[in-house]
């Protein structure tokens, strides 16, 4: 007679299932303990999930234990963390930080191991986050198909050119690696550095109609004389979208993204029928070094 599979014959015959504090808000509010383990002393650290649990004065006071945000960055190796009670083993590869929800149960310990040989930061958290993760020596980077170098997936017409310029503006001006999928056709993505009219393409009535304009100077930009410098996209000289923008005469110590200028037409822009109509882009003042990124977008739909 074949071996069954179901829960009695792989499991405990006397456990019906272990209780997990997942998805619930906890009554004493948003709470997390934080944890400095070395592991140039030690390969392994455990911790009670009860002295977690426990309150009083100086007690954390948690009513359940939901996720765990872990900084592996400076680690070459993953960094290990086990649920004894759920046998729930989780890897944090090295590299990385993230936070990462936990099946832990109200007794039992949480084992965290690393071959790493560095000091690791761990906080245990009482409320439910999703899942992410980033490689802290890379671009910074959501994650898709449980890796740490994946993307956000975006449909958004607005964000659509952002993505496109790699440039979404966080407090510290982050580049982040995003993709997005359909609707967006683009159209036009290069670099304009010269002074006067540059053409961008030609032949207008080829593409389809045009959703939006994205223009961001690269971080590297520079002209013979600092100051004001101002780019415009027309259609056959109809200007379209202007910006003006701010170029030192030396690269910076340290360049620093700019926000991409984003503009949207809800209606989508007709391209006119007769052939050699072209998109242009005038600027004011060359550049030396960098340039001013064009992206022109559209919409399959």
């Amino acid at each position: 007679m074949p071996t069954g599979v179901g829960f009695w014959s792989t499991g405990p015959s006397s456990n019906s299932g272990q209780s997990i504090g997942n998805s619930t808000l906890p009554p004493e509010g948003p709470r997390a303990v934080p944890y400095t383990l070395d592991f140039s002393l030690t390969a392994g650290y455990t911790i009670n999930v009860s002295d977690l649990l426990s309150s009083g004065p100086g007690k954390p006071g948690l009513s359940a234990i939901q996720g765990f945000y872990a900084d592996n960055s400076a680690s070459t190796t993953s960094l290990v963390i086990t649920a004894s009670t759920t046998q729930q083993k989780i890897s944090v590869p090295a590299s990385s930080q993230g936070y990462v929800p936990i099946l832990s149960p109200t007794s039992g310990t949480i084992t965290v191991q690393s071959a790493g040989g560095v000091v690791v930061y761990l906080d245990i958290y009482n409320v439910p986050l999703p899942a992410i993760l980033w490689n802290a020596a890379a671009t910074f980077s959501f994650v898709s198909g449980g890796t740490a170098n994946g993307a956000l997936k975006t449909a958004d017409m607005n964000i659509a050119p952002l993505i496109n310029a790699r440039n979404i503006s966080l407090t510290n001006a982050i580049d982040v690696n995003l993709v997005y999928r359909a609707p967006t056709t683009l159209l036009y993505d290069g670099l304009v550095t010269a002074a006067g009219n540059t053409v961008l393409t030609a032949a207008l009535n080829a593409f389809a109609p045009i959703h939006g304009i994205a223009v961001t100077p690269t971080p590297n930009i520079v002209q013979a004389a600092a100051g004001l410098n101002s780019i415009s996209i027309q259609i056959n000289g109809d200007n379209l979208a202007s910006v003006d923008f701010w170029v030192p005469a030396a690269v910076p110590a340290t360049p620093t993204n700019q926000p991409a200028t984003v503009f949207t037409f809800p209606t989508p822009l007709s391209n006119p029928a007769a052939a050699g109509n072209t998109i242009d882009a005038n600027m004011t003042t060359a550049l030396t070094t960098g340039g001013v990124r064009v992206i022109i977008y559209g919409n399959n739909s």
